[in-house]
C-alpha cells in the first residue's frame, strides 16, 4: 500500500477509532487501588489462551498443541490455530510477560480491523463528504440499551442518580461483556483478530477477490469455529443467490465452487479430522451450552439499525431500488444470517448462541442502512444550529452505549481487567519458580488464579475452569476424599501433587494429614501432597 496523504490520514483515523480500547487497557494498569496488580489480561479466562500458547513457547509443540486443560503431561497434539503459535513462538524470542504480550496482540488487529472498516466504508461511498461519521457511527455505534437500562432504573427499579451503573446495563447481557455491538468486541484481543479477518474477508468479497477470499476464510477456519461458520454461511448464502437466483453477470459458478470448497472444508475439518479424536469430542461437549439472549436484549441492541434498514425498503420502489445492488443483499445475508445464528437454539441444539454476535449482525445491519443515514445526515447539516444540534442527538444517541459503558469502566478502579494480589503474585512465583512439573490443586473461588499457577509455571491445574474442565465432578470428589479421608485419587500417583490453601478458607484445610507447609505467606499455604 502506498504511503500517500490519503493513507496517512486513514490509517492516523484508524488509531484515533482505536483510542477507547487504549483507553480501557489505560484503564486497567492505572485505575485500581494499590493492593492489586495488573495482569495484562482484560479478561480472566484470557489466561487460558496463553496457557495454549505456552505450548509453543516452552518446546512442547511444534506445529500442533496439546488441550492446556488436562492434568496429563503428555496427552497428545491434537490443536492447530495460528494464533496461538504466533503468539507462543513470539513469547518464546521475544521473552515478553504473556499478559502484555496478548494486549499487544490486540492493539494490533484492533487497528488493523477498524483500517478496514475505514476501507468498506470509503468504497462503498467514496466520494461522500461525512463518511467517517458513518465509520464512526459504525465502529462504536450500539442502540437502545442503556437508555432502557436508564428507563429501568428510574421506573421499574427505583433508583436514583447515586446508584445508576446498577441497572444501565440490566438489559446488555453480561453487563455488556458480550458485545452486541461491533467496536466494544474488540477489547478481546483474539475477538479483534477473528474481527479483522472477518471484514478483511468482506472487502475481498467487495473487491471480487475471490481466491484471496478463499485463503482468508481458510486461515479462519483454523482459527475459530464460531467465526468461521459464520462468515461461511453468511458468503454461501450470498453467492448461491447471486449465481443461481439473480443470475447476477458479475459472479460466476466458479466464484461458488470456491466457497462451497471452504464450505467444505470447515466439515472435513471439524468433524472427519478433529472429530476422529477424543479430547475434541470431549471439548465440543462441554462447549455445546444454551447461552442465549432475548428479544429483550436483541431489540434494544439492534433497533436503531433495524428501523433505518426499513427506512431503506419502506416502500415497494425504495426495497426494489436497494436490493438490485449486490452489495446491499451481502449486509442483508450479513445481518440475518448473524442474527439467526445468534437465536439458533429456538431450531437447532443450541451452542452458545449469543457467541455469534459479537458486534456481527448489528455491523451487518449497518452497512445494509446506510443509504437511510445518508439522507438523515444529509437533511440535517444543512448550516442551520437547529440541523446540526438534531444531527449531533442523533450521533449520541447512537454512541451513548458505549459512552456509558467505557464511563463506568472509568468509574469504578479495579472493573477493568483481571487482578492479582501481592500475596497471590507471590504464590505464583513460588509455583513458577519450583524444579518439579505438578498437578496442583486450589480453591475454586478463584479459577483466575489456578489458571496463571499453570500459566507461569510447569504445572497443570487440577480444576482451572468451571466449564472447560474434563471430568470436573470427579476431581472435585478426589479433592473431596482427600480432605475428608486421607484418600489420594488414582490420577496422582506417581505424579508431584501440591495443595494450595487460603488460610481463611475453612473448607479447604488439610492439616490433619499434612502438618507441614513447604510455602507460605500471609494469605496462602502450600503442602506437597505427592
Amino acid at each position: 500500500m502506498l504511503v500517500t496523504k490519503n493513507n496517512v490520514q486513514k490509517w492516523s483515523f484508524a488509531f484515533l477509532l482505536a483510542s477507547p480500547i487504549f483507553f480501557l487497557y489505560g484503564l486497567h494498569y492505572l485505575n485500581h487501588d494499590t493492593a492489586h496488580l495488573p495482569t495484562g489480561f482484560i479478561q480472566w479466562e484470557h489466561i487460558l489462551y496463553m496457557c495454549s500458547a505456552k505450548e509453543y513457547a516452552t518446546g512442547n509443540a511444534l506445529f500442533l498443541y496439546e488441550y492446556p486443560i488436562l492434568n496429563s503431561f503428555n496427552d497428545g497434539a491434537v490443536f492447530f490455530q495460528p494464533q496461538f503459535l504466533v503468539l507462543g513462538y513470539c513469547w518464546k524470542w521475544l521473552g515478553t510477560d504473556p499478559g502484555i504480550l496478548l494486549m499487544l496482540f490486540g492493539f494490533i488487529f484492533t487497528v488493523l480491523t477498524l483500517r478496514i472498516v475505514i476501507e468498506i466504508i470509503a468504497l462503498l461511498i467514496p466520494q461522500y463528504r461525512y463518511k467517517n461519521i458513518i465509520t464512526l457511527l459504525f465502529c462504536w455505534g450500539g442502540g437502545f440499551l442503556s437508555l432502557m437500562g436508564l428507563v429501568l432504573h428510574f421506573t421499574i427499579f427505583k433508583g436514583s442518580w447515586h446508584n445508576i451503573s446498577t441497572n444501565i446495563f440490566f438489559l446488555d447481557p453480561g453487563n455488556g461483556g458480550w458485545c452486541l455491538n461491533f467496536g466494544r468486541s474488540l477489547m478481546y484481543p483474539l475477538e479483534a483478530y477473528y474481527h479483522f479477518l472477518f471484514v478483511y474477508c468482506v472487502l475481498l468479497l467487495l473487491k471480487k477477490k475471490f481466491i484471496s477470499v478463499f485463503f482468508v476464510l481458510l486461515l479462519l477456519i483454523l482459527s475459530h469455529p464460531y467465526t468461521s461458520i459464520e462468515l461461511l454461511c453468511i458468503v454461501l448464502a450470498w453467492i448461491t443467490m447471486e449465481v443461481f437466483y439473480f443470475r447476477n453477470p458479475t459472479y460466476n459458478k466458479s466464484q461458488f465452487y470456491i466457497i462451497l470448497t471452504a464450505f467444505g472444508i470447515f466439515f472435513i475439518y471439524y468433524t472427519g479430522i478433529l472429530g476422529k479424536f477424543e479430547t475434541y469430542k470431549q471439548v465440543s461437549k462441554l462447549v455445546a451450552l444454551d447461552w442465549g439472549y432475548k428479544a429483550w436484549h436483541f431489540v434494544p441492541a439492534y433497533g436503531i439499525v433495524w428501523f433505518l434498514c426499513f427506512l431503506c425498503i419502506k416502500n415497494v420502489s425504495l426495497l426494489k431500488a436497494h436490493f438490485s445492488k449486490s452489495n446491499n443483499r451481502l449486509f442483508f445475508w450479513w445481518g440475518v444470517m448473524a442474527f439467526l445464528l445468534s437465536i439458533h437454539g429456538f431450531a437447532l441444539k443450541p451452542v452458545q448462541p449469543i457467541h455469534f454476535t459479537r458486534g456481527y449482525v448489528y455491523s451487518g445491519f449497518f452497512l445494509f442502512c446506510i443509504p437511510a443515514l445518508k439522507q438523515i445526515i444529509d437533511q440535517y447539516k444543512a448550516g442551520n444550529i437547529k440541523g446540526w444540534l438534531i444531527l449531533a442527538a442523533l450521533c449520541f444517541i447512537f454512541l451513548f452505549d458505549n459512552i456509558t459503558w467505557f464511563g463506568y469502566a472509568a468509574e469504578k478502579p479495579g472493573i477493568a481487567g483481571t487482578y492479582f494480589t501481592p500475596e497471590e503474585k507471590d504464590l505464583i512465583n513460588f509455583f513458577k519458580h519450583k524444579k518439579d512439573a505438578a498437578i496442583v490443586i486450589g480453591s475454586e473461588k478463584n479459577y483466575a488464579l489456578s489458571m496463571a499457577i499453570q500459566l507461569y509455571g510447569d504445572n497443570k491445574a487440577w480444576v482451572p475452569h468451571p466449564i472447560l474442565t474434563f471430568d470436573i465432578d470427579n476431581k472435585r470428589e478426589a479433592v473431596s476424599s482427600f480432605l475428608q479421608q486421607n484418600k489420594k485419587d488414582e490420577a496422582w500417583i506417581n505424579k508431584n501433587v501440591y495443595l494450595y490453601t487460603e488460610k481463611s478458607d475453612n473448607a479447604l484445610q488439610p492439616e490433619p494429614y499434612l502438618k507441614k507447609a513447604v510455602f507460605e505467606n500471609s494469605t496462602f499455604k502450600v503442602y506437597k501432597i505427592n
